[in-house]
């Protein structure tokens, strides 16, 4: 039937709501994951380094 043929809207939020989950995912395991090597036993020279 050509009137339902297309791209809907409902397909266009579908798409979205797609992307936001995986976002969502994405950002929730980058925001558990430390940003600095904790264990690193040269850390705070690493801190303290001043490149010249």
């Amino acid at each position: 039937n050509p009137e339902f043929a297309g791209f809907g809207w409902i397909d266009g939020l579908t798409a979205a709501g797609g992307l936001l989950v995986f976002s969502a995912a994405v950002l929730d395991r980058l925001a558990a994951a430390p940003l600095v090597p904790l264990r690193d036993p040269r850390l705070s020279e690493a801190l303290h380094f001043e490149n010249t």
